[in-house]
């Protein structure tokens, strides 16, 4: 009988087909966080592979749209990895004081020895595990930042998570992360991200006299297929 079943054409078009919605569906419900939980964890070949990506076109652009909100002293990345983007503020902004954290302690330790052996004395990383931001007092930083890290925490956890990024930001926060105007992609887990409409997150905690900026990440910037889709750069000056 289950021999007549798999010479069934038709019947295994089925089972194919019930096979990809469930392996689409582990991805979405558990690809982000499978992602973040593999971050934490990653070797120093892994890290030390990553140097490569120093001169990705789009730390030029989120760079540029950091220099908007001049002038400032001090600067915080959320998920700073070794530091490549602070490794390029620092260097163009040398007399700022430059933080980054990180869940990963391999990249933290690979980045203070990068930073060292570079001679950048402005920058400072950071060990912390996820969300701890406890001991960051109120308004520490002027700008705070993510690149591509708000697209790995888990629903239950992204309200608070902006919450603190709000409470620990003085002048400006900007995200460049996978972002959606539409009602039906707010909330949605692709296998290589969560997609979120971030001006109606902020808009729960920020007082209606700041303004939000949500731009597309412009093509050239970075041209991968699901970031042309709903790569955006997500900033708000606070009063």
């Amino acid at each position: 009988m289950l021999l007549v079943l798999v010479q069934n054409n038709e019947f295994s078009l089925l089972v194919g087909k019930a096979y990809r919605k469930l392996r689409n569906l582990y991805a979405y419900l558990f690809g982000p966080i499978m992602r973040e939980d593999r971050w934490a964890k990653r070797t120093l070949f892994e890290i030390q592979g990553s140097f490569t990506n120093l001169n990705h076109p789009h730390r030029a652009f989120l760079l540029e749209k950091i220099n908007n909100f001049q002038p400032f002293d001090t600067i915080l990345e959320v998920g700073c990895s070794y530091g490549p983007n602070l490794f390029l503020l620092a260097k163009r902004f040398s007399k700022t004081r430059i933080f980054g954290v990180d869940i990963n302690p391999i990249a933290i330790k690979e980045g203070k020895k990068w930073m060292a052996q570079e001679t950048i004395n402005n920058v400072e990383l950071i060990y912390k595990p996820p969300y701890h931001f406890n001991n960051f007092p109120d308004k520490s930083f002027d700008i705070v930042f993510t690149d591509a890290l708000l697209m790995y925490v888990p629903p239950v956890k992204i309200e608070n998570m902006i919450k603190d990024i709000i409470r620990i930001a003085r002048k400006g926060i900007l995200f460049l992360e996978f972002h959606s105007f539409s009602e039906t992609a707010h909330g949605h887990a692709v296998p290589d991200g969560y997609i979120r409409d971030y001006g109606k997150i902020l808009g729960k905690f920020l007082h209606s006299s700041c303004e939000i900026q949500i731009q597309k990440i412009p093509k050239e910037a970075f041209p991968s297929l699901r970031w042309l889709d709903y790569g955006y750069l997500i900033a708000a000056k606070l009063r």
